[in-house]
């Protein structure tokens, strides 16, 4: 058996190996040689640069690597007076979140470029905490021989969202990020896990060889990458249950982040809404048409009017079906049971459900799986787009084990399934995070030119090529890979580039959390991502995320649904919103 042998070698790699498994689980692996204020030594003759990045998933490596070229290419270069050439100090750190970065961004003199996620990008410019580089943004790169600016590299969507003020800039996005299924494809492939296009396969529908023709996928579409994908929930849980049979895990995800199971939950929701509705839940301007009013007993809903939605009744968009149906998703996900009516068929608690399990241990599981006897089989992570670079250091373990290298593994980002086929669409997707680039209001007047240089070379063709290249993230700018990063990049990076590449304004596929509306920007911390289906008030249970309710509780999904319309009422909406009317 290919995973016998394969395991052996992974043995004899460990073996040998000067990365134990403990290290390999660390939940801070950055690379000491990265530049910091902890080993690198001040050289005053050049001028220096601090910048603080979020030291999260996509690490900073990547920062490092564009540090190193600008210093290179500006080293005979005075950016002020008596100094030549730069030196660049990168600070991973784990303080620029939210709030508290927006406040704090001008106390620390490592905030000179500042680089952060689950951001408040309008407290930035309302606290005067972020500088204007409107002319580093606008102005075209044509000093890296490139005819158009940052700016021009932004979405309409993101222009309109961080260039406040008549087109003022003070940030701009740092990455993208989707949540939802990674699938291991070569997994699929040999176990004959896709489905087979209609009157082909076996009798539960699935190809029997490699080269067999393949449904159309959730798109609906024939000849398409997700050609063989489930289509809708039922073909899903149809796929989980021949990998359960088989003696696989079907799907996993860390047991210190049961918060997860909600962002997957978003990811259903959008999925499900589309583009325009789901949109509302940020804009709470337009008309919503997926309203639940009641949910019959065979499980099926009645939809409310279409409402027009404004300020006053936002609240309305916690009843949207999308969150009903995605319940339905995870509440089958989190609840079948063996035939012994005991054990769990889709996931494995003592991990997915372990408080102590970290994201990198359930990626490394993922990973090593397929190669290693002593592991169980895992098909398919919940995860976000980020996972690839948080998987470095098993990634770097397993490099040297045929096909398993970051470059060389197969590893695919799964459209959701549709509701039923009535549904079937191309996919929409939910942008999980709010980022932001920016140069501190504290910067010295005489390093400003220097930083604005800065983010200008981070942004140039080359360097947004780099980041997908080394982190297999995405960038939110317009960007293709360069020929030399092509051959270097994973096919992972390139599955998601696609992704964000489908998004255009014609046809919008990514939604994005951004809002203009004054409600949303001064209670943001009520309509980010991870909060917005937090609060459910569940009879018996109280408030608690969906994986508590289900799996601790067994709150069912219409329970769950009805608590999030209990706590969403008119009277708390007005008590907390109201003077935005």
């Amino acid at each position: 058996m290919m995973k016998k042998l394969l395991s052996l070698v992974l043995a004899l790699l460990l073996v040998f190996s000067l990365v134990g498994c403990s290290e390999l689980m660390a939940d801070d692996d950055t690379d000491t040689s990265i530049r910091s204020h902890d080993n690198v030594e001040k050289d005053e003759t050049k001028s220096q640069l601090n910048v603080s990045c979020w030291n999260g998933g996509f690490g900073v490596e990547w920062l490092d690597a564009i540090a190193t070229r600008f210093e290179d290419k500006y080293k005979d270069h005075s950016f002020e007076s008596g100094k030549k050439g730069v030196q660049i100090t990168i600070i991973p750190n784990r303080s620029n979140v939210y709030d508290a970065f927006a406040t704090n961004i001008i106390s620390s003199e490592d905030n000179e470029i500042a680089i952060s996620e689950q951001c408040n990008y309008n407290g930035f410019v309302v606290k005067n905490t972020a500088i204007d580089i409107t002319d580093a943004v606008t102005t075209p790169l044509t000093e890296y021989g490139e005819t158009r600016s940052i700016a021009d590299k932004l979405s309409a969507e993101d222009r309109a969202y961080y260039g406040v003020e008549s087109e003022k800039y003070y940030g701009l996005p740092w990455y993208e990020s989707i949540f939802g299924l990674q699938y291991d494809k070569d997994l699929f492939e040999e176990e004959h896990f896709y489905f087979a296009a209609e009157g082909l396969g076996d009798s539960d529908g699935f190809i029997t060889r490699s080269d067999m023709k393949r449904s159309n996928g959730p798109d609906g579409i024939e000849g398409t990458s997700d050609d063989g994908l489930p289509a809708t929930y039922d073909d899903f849980f149809k796929l989980c249950d021949r990998i359960s049979d088989q003696g696989m895990t079907p799907v996993s995800w860390a047991g210190v982040a049961p918060v997860y199971l909600n962002n997957f939950l978003l990811a259903l929701a959008a999925d499900y809404e589309g583009y325009d509705q789901m949109k509302l839940n940020y804009s709470l301007s337009g008309t919503a048409v997926d309203i639940v009013d009641s949910i019959n007993a065979d499980g099926s809903v009645n939809l409310k009017s279409a409402t027009e939605i404004n300020n006053s009744n936002g609240y309305l968009l916690k009843q949207q079906a999308g969150y009903y149906y995605g319940l339905k998703f995870l509440e089958r996900l989190l609840n079948t049971k063996k035939a012994d009516g005991k054990t769990y068929k889709y996931y494995d608690p003592t991990k997915s459900a372990s408080e102590t399990r970290s994201q990198k241990q359930a990626q490394s599981d993922f990973l090593r799986g397929r190669f290693s006897e002593s592991v169980q089989t895992t098909a398919m992570l919940i995860d976000g787009t980020w996972w690839y670079a948080e998987a470095s250091a098993t990634f770097k373990q397993m490099a040297s084990i045929p096909g398993a290298s970051s470059i060389e593994r197969n590893i695919g980002f799964m459209p959701l399934p549709k509701v039923d086929e009535s549904r079937l669409a191309t996919a929409t997707y939910l942008n999980s995070w709010m980022t932001s680039v920016n140069i501190s209001a504290a910067i010295p007047a005489s390093k400003i030119p220097l930083a604005k240089q800065f983010i200008r070379f981070m942004h140039t063709d080359q360097s947004l090529s780099e980041f997908t290249r080394i982190t297999s993230g995405v960038r939110p700018f317009s960007y293709s890979l360069t020929d030399e990063d092509e051959k270097q990049t994973s096919p992972y990076a390139r599955e998601v580039l696609t992704v964000h590449n489908s998004n255009t304004a014609e046809n919008p596929t990514i939604v994005n959390p951004w809002s203009r509306n004054n409600l949303v920007l001064n209670n943001l911390g009520d309509f980010m991502v991870n909060d917005q289906v937090f609060h459910s008030n569940v009879k018996n249970v109280g408030y608690t995320i969906v994986f508590n309710a289900m799996y601790k509780y067994g709150v069912s999904a219409k329970d769950y649904f009805g608590g999030l319309g209990a706590y969403y009422t008119q009277s708390f909406w007005e008590n907390s919103y109201s003077r935005f009317f």
